[in-house]
């Protein structure tokens, strides 16, 4: 189903959260209507998990957190989207200093950090100075560069 027309058919819950036809739920942050490409992110949860959901929260728009129960202990999901080198390092440390409050703030057994850290991931050249673990390296991507 096309983007638009779930924002068309959705019930609002709460803050960031509404209920898509079917009863799965969606948890959004940062996109508008009037800006549909604005640093948002969503986490779409199926239907069968939602009476799981314990918490939700926004830290900024670029960071959205769910945390669910689950038999073996609270599953904490990070949703996060990083910025490109187009914004300047002190939008990168607050993008940091936000996820690290999302992962200290509610302890839970289990977490997932997953989502766009807008990264290049490759073989490290031999005769590069950059800092990365093995042979392989790692640096932020420039404004509208394609993934490889």
């Amino acid at each position: 189903m096309a983007y638009h027309r779930i924002k068309q058919n959705q019930k609002k819950r709460r803050r960031g959260l509404s209920e898509l036809p079917g009863g799965h739920w969606i948890f959004e942050k940062g996109k508008t209507e009037d800006n549909p490409t604005a640093k948002g992110v969503t986490l779409l949860i199926n239907r069968n998990m939602t009476k799981y959901v314990e918490k939700t929260n926004i830290y900024i728009e670029r960071i959205i957190v769910c945390t669910i129960k689950t038999r073996g202990g609270q599953l904490k999901i990070i949703q996060v989207y990083a910025p490109t080198t187009i914004y300047g390092d002190e939008d990168v440390e607050i993008f940091y200093e936000e996820l690290g409050k999302a992962l200290d703030e509610y302890k839970s057994r289990y977490n997932i950090v997953m989502g766009n850290f807008n990264a290049k991931i490759g073989k490290k050249d031999k005769h590069s100075n950059t800092q990365s673990m093995g042979p392989f390296g790692i640096e932020r991507k420039l404004s509208g560069e394609k993934d490889s």
